[in-house]
């Protein structure tokens, strides 16, 4: 009894092993179909993404080079037109200065002669013009400053009701006091007034000489290529559905007490 039991203890031993081996062996199957089978698409599909990516980025990268290009162009196209009115003011002012002195102060005064007769108040005006005029045959210089393009009488005196307003806007904190009904009167010196009237002459930079409709070069915007704006209205829709959905997800989430 002994020697058939060992025998048969064996025999059961050999059958499980050869039964798990075969377990085995159909799982190694398995796994190696499900290897051949799944990966070989999810990795056609992550390397077609990766292309995809690629391109976009390159795309991206195409426009953002155009968009530089561009922006320089336009910078140098308004530093062109700006240096062509510089030249050309240069030009108008270098004519009517290369005169001798005496047409050059002749023709200063004349010019701030018809801009006052353009006025109809004369009270300090008339005042400050004679003042330059003066100023003209005392100093060649300031005659010549006088002859710009952009110089003129007109704006002169908006440049001294500018710094008039501020000169008495100090003085009311100075004094503390308010205006009435919106007015407040005051004195200006009249020194002050020669002087912001020199000033202006003499300065280049002045706000009141900024013509308004003088035309001006305005920069045109860089437009992206069709391609680019359908793949970004494209990136935009994704998005937005994207963030419905995590929306719906969040309603049902509250309807269902936490589970979907």
């Amino acid at each position: 009894m002994g020697y058939f039991s060992d025998l048969n203890i064996e025999y059961e031993n050999d059958r499980e092993q050869l039964s798990s081996n075969c377990q085995i062996d159909t799982a190694n199957k398995n796994y190696e179909q499900s290897v051949q089978s799944k990966p070989v698409g999810q990795s056609n599909s992550i390397e077609a993404t990766s292309d995809a990516d690629k391109k976009t980025q390159a795309a991206e990268q195409n426009e953002e080079v155009k968009r530089k290009s561009h922006e320089e162009a336009e910078e140098k196209r308004k530093a062109e037109w700006e240096e062509q009115i510089k030249a050309k003011e240069e030009a108008e002012w270098e004519k009517a200065i290369s005169v001798n002195n005496d047409i050059l102060i002749e023709a200063s005064v004349k010019r701030l002669g018809e801009d006052y007769e353009r006025f109809t108040r004369r009270n300090m005006k008339q005042c400050v013009t004679e003042y330059v005029q003066t100023k003209c045959y005392e100093d060649l210089n300031f005659a010549k400053y006088v002859l710009h393009p952009r110089k003129n009488l007109i704006n002169c005196f908006k440049y001294i009701n500018r710094k008039a307003k501020s000169y008495l806007d100090e003085e009311m904190k100075i004094n503390d006091e308010k205006p009435i009904n919106g007015i407040y009167g005051g004195d200006v010196p009249d020194d002050l007034c020669y002087r912001w009237a020199e000033d202006y002459f003499l300065n280049m930079d002045i706000e009141e000489d900024k013509d308004k409709g003088e035309k001006i070069i305005i920069s045109k915007p860089h437009l992206a290529t069709s391609n680019q704006r359908a793949k970004k209205k494209a990136k935009q829709e994704k998005k937005s559905s994207k963030l419905n959905e995590v929306k719906v997800n969040e309603e049902q989430l509250t309807l269902f007490g936490g589970t979907i």
